[in-house]
């Protein structure tokens, strides 16, 4: 009988069923509760042995164990709760997790020797870095759990609990004021903001403690939060780029960078090699950047995302119907298995062209999610009317994927289909282009394009208000002026001379024309 019922299938829920990771891309630490587990318990193992004290017995080390891994454990179920998109990659989290050691070691020498003080662990550069490449929210979060364990290490040695104020209140100030930094000036303002921050509280908590003002020890304490705060702007800057790169992400001062084509070899060539691509990805970057400034998205990163999406089409720019009025034609005289593929490879072959010139993955995932799992209609009608829907599966006819994973890829996938879908408008009012936006993400939703990426059904109706308002700013009519008969303009002289100003946005110069002299004026008569 139990033989038999271990030869009886599972059954199991479609949804419970977890697709396997693909190659290259990053398993999600937030669906993968073993690998969790496992990453919470080897950490609080390593915060215990460097909590233990020397000699301390069992029950001092079953009490670290209880506490740290208590603290560990509900801090990883907020986060994968509450910040599920900062911790997503699995070695994002082992990035966190070395550097939580990094600073207990440094919390365990401070009890052993006394030096360094507690005051120098960089904590509000942690919290600056934090909240420029993940989220202010789980910058502080972050810092939270990390003071508490620092505490626990540092447990017993004296000022540990002004040290944890002072800390405390500068990571604040520095995650409030470091939100969508765009200039590097600006982080050494922030080091400021931090310094002062510190002395304040410092200087508050003298006050509770009614210490001299004149105490030697106390001003070294002042000026070591002073001097530290203000570093903290210079430490951020140095240690940018290895956070970056550790973490995954991009900070505005990166995205800056990417975003001038001139400093772009790849987006140079695009322009010349595939201009109207290149015209195309600059007004998807238009209208991503607007959807997702009203959603509270990384607008920033839509729009150097939607620079680089379409860089895979300089392969073969002639077969787009974009930089080419003969696509269409060339296209003709291929079979529609063979147009597929080249259309279907420009995403992988803007994959290749973005590792050759080093393109940061954060903006690779725009051009290989750009598309999601879509199929092209176009030409698997075509191949249906020549065979037959049974033997061309619309499977066969869809781009390699992944589908969007995040809100960004998902806005600039929409932008691209409402861009290039809007130019078809014979008389783009605001009526056709509100009902065409509406299509087009009704179409992505149908398609199951839109399901892995967090957007909410309100986030939606305000990307697609956002794309018809820039879409009415683009597709808007100019008057035409008067023409005689033959063609040519009618209006008045002022009026032609001031139209290539007009379409240039120059201000007209102005004729000096030499005054008409006037006729001599004439008394009236002497009425009497």
């Amino acid at each position: 009988m139990f033989g038999w019922l271990r030869r009886q299938p599972r059954r199991v829920a479609p949804e419970l069923v977890r697709p396997l990771p693909r190659a290259g891309h990053e398993r999600d630490f937030a669906n993968q509760p073993a690998e969790r587990a496992l990453m919470t318990a080897a950490t609080a193992f390593a915060a215990v042995l460097l909590a233990a004290a020397p000699g301390g017995g069992v029950a001092r080390l079953f009490g670290l164990a209880v506490v740290i891994g208590g603290v560990l454990f509900l801090a990883g179920r907020f986060f994968v709760k509450f910040e599920a998109e900062a911790v997503g990659p699995l070695r994002r989290v082992a990035s966190l997790s070395a550097l939580i050691l990094l600073f207990l070691v440094g919390a365990r020498a401070h009890r052993e020797t006394g030096q360094p003080s507690l005051l120098l662990l960089p904590v509000p550069t942690v919290a600056v870095l934090l909240s420029l490449l993940l989220a202010p929210r789980f910058a502080v979060a972050f810092v939270g759990l990390l003071l508490t364990l620092v505490a626990m290490v540092a447990w017993g040695t004296p000022e540990l609990l002004s040290a944890l104020l002072v800390l405390s209140a500068g990571s604040l100030a520095g995650a409030l004021y470091s939100f969508r930094v765009r200039r590097a000036s600006r982080l050494i303002g922030i080091g400021a903001i931090v310094g002062v921050t510190q002395i304040l509280v410092l200087a508050a908590i003298t006050l509770v403690r009614d210490e001299l003002p004149a105490n030697a020890e106390l001003l070294r304490r002042l000026l070591i939060a002073l001097a530290h705060g203000l570093a903290s702007g210079f430490l951020v800057l140095a240690l940018l780029p290895a956070f970056e790169k550790a973490l995954d992400r991009l900070s505005d001062l990166t995205l800056l960078e990417f975003s001038n084509q001139n400093d772009q070899p790849v987006l140079r060539r695009l322009q010349v090699e595939a201009p109207g691509t290149h015209h195309h990805s600059f007004l998807v970057g238009t209208l991503s950047e607007a959807a997702a400034e009203s959603i509270g998205a990384n607008g920033l990163l839509c729009r150097v995302g939607s620079y680089f999406h379409d860089i895979g089409k300089m392969n073969k720019p002639e077969y787009f119907s974009e930089n080419s009025a003969e696509a269409r034609a060339r296209h003709g005289v291929l079979s529609p298995d063979m147009s597929k593929l080249i259309i279907t490879a420009h995403p992988k072959d803007g994959i290749e062209l973005a590792q050759l010139h080093k393109i940061p993955r954060p903006i690779q995932s725009f051009i290989e999610e750009h598309h999601g799992t879509t199929a092209v209609e176009y030409f698997w009608r075509i191949a249906v009317k020549q065979r037959s829907e049974e033997e061309v599966p619309k499977d066969s006819y869809r781009y390699a994927g992944p589908r969007p994973q995040s809100k960004e890829t998902a806005i600039v996938m929409v932008a691209d289909s409402v861009e290039a879908a809007s130019r078809t408008l014979q008389e783009p009012t605001p009526a056709r282009l509100e009902q065409l936006v509406d299509d087009i993400v009704r179409m992505k939703m149908d398609d199951r394009q839109l399901d892995e990426c967090q957007l909410t059904m309100r986030e939606l109706t305000r990307i697609k208000e956002a794309f018809v308002q820039v879409l009415g700013g683009i597709h808007h009519r100019r008057p035409a002026y008067p023409r005689d008969p033959t063609g040519r303009l009618s209006v008045p002289l002022a009026e032609v001379e001031l139209v290539p100003e007009i379409e240039s946005g120059r201000a007209p110069e102005r004729v000096m024309t030499s005054p008409t002299p006037r006729p001599p004026a004439t008394l009236p008569p002497n009425p009497s």
